[in-house]
């Protein structure tokens, strides 16, 4: 397995941009030899972060970087805005208030790290070994 890889992208703050960030990280982690349900969950958990970004921080683009670290994948989404994401408990019929929470339940160590005057990222990370049994 390829280890110590990192790549950056932007993407406009549009929710249409969602699956473009979604794509790059399948794209960028395929044929690294990771268990596919890591790649599967890299996927869903930067379409759930990038998405609270565009609809919840007032900024122009979004920053994902992705790196291959000896023992996990970390993930960074980077805003302009200051103010931490809220965990927010979501009832049957929301339509949002998920995005946070998933990290939890997808097992991911996760924090934020503010940026100063270039806002905040929401950051995830996911050992390198499969979760299927």
């Amino acid at each position: 397995m390829e280890q110590a890889a990192t790549e950056r992208w932007t993407v406009p703050s549009r929710l249409s941009a969602v699956p473009t960030a979604r794509r790059w990280a399948a794209r960028f982690l395929s044929g690294r030899g990771l268990p596919e349900d890591l790649v599967d969950t890299v996927e869903l958990l930067v379409s759930e972060l990038v998405t609270n970004a565009v609809r919840h921080a007032d900024t122009g683009a979004v920053s994902v970087a992705l790196r291959i670290e000896p023992t996990r994948l970390l993930v960074e989404v980077q805003d302009d805005d200051p103010l931490p994401p809220s965990l927010v408990t979501a009832r049957p019929g929301d339509v949002g208030g998920r995005g946070i929470g998933m990290l939890a339940l997808a097992g991911a160590e996760w924090g934020v790290t503010d940026r100063g005057t270039t806002g905040k990222a929401v950051w995830f990370a996911l050992p390198l070994t499969s979760t299927e049994s």
